[in-house]
């Protein structure tokens, strides 16, 4: 993360913060950055810096007026005015990060040989919850290669308990046996 996106984000965070809107500001942030990322030539449009500074303030007023809230919109146009539309992205990054700082959330990273079913997602997050504390944001992805069990990183600390990762170190046992 740049320090332009990291200052920007903690900015808007502060300011949301300051007003009790940041669940709002966060929710309509992250759905922007969705449509962003659908349109990748609107963030490079209003960051031109060869559009005059009112036209893309126009773009951005016509396209999120009455659809999000006004501070989100100035913040927009911020980016834009200043060469950091493309940080956006970034920015909501940062705003996430420190909306589950504050409200003692933890985002964990789980990859499993198969899909979880919603019975192992919930006791997964749970047992996640007991030992961090926090309410835990579960994201999955699912890697045949580790042939069974759970690999799980939260928090910067890793949790493996993959099958891959058992036969890895019965063979470093016997390598270091011999």
């Amino acid at each position: 993360m740049t320090e332009f996106a990291a200052e920007y984000g903690d900015a808007l965070y502060s300011l949301a913060r300051s007003e009790g809107i940041e669940e709002r500001i966060l929710e309509e942030a992250e759905a922007l950055n969705e449509c962003f990322a659908a349109e990748p030539a609107y963030l490079t449009l209003i960051g031109n810096p060869a559009l005059p500074r009112e036209e893309r303030e126009g773009l951005i007023d016509a396209a999120l007026r009455e659809r999000v809230h006004p501070y989100l919109m100035s913040f927009v146009k911020l980016l834009a005015v200043r060469g950091g539309a493309g940080e956006f992205p970034a920015c909501v990054k940062r705003f996430r990060e420190n909306e589950y700082r504050d409200h003692g959330i933890a985002v964990a990273q789980a990859v499993t040989a198969r899909p979880l079913t919603d019975e192992q997602r919930a006791a997964l997050t749970e047992k996640l919850r007991a030992l961090t504390g926090k309410s835990i944001v579960l994201e999955t992805r699912t890697d045949a290669s580790l042939l069974g069990g759970v690999r799980v990183n939260v928090e910067g600390r890793t949790y493996d308990n993959t099958l891959r990762n058992r036969i890895d170190e019965i063979g470093q046992a016997l390598r270091t046996d011999a």
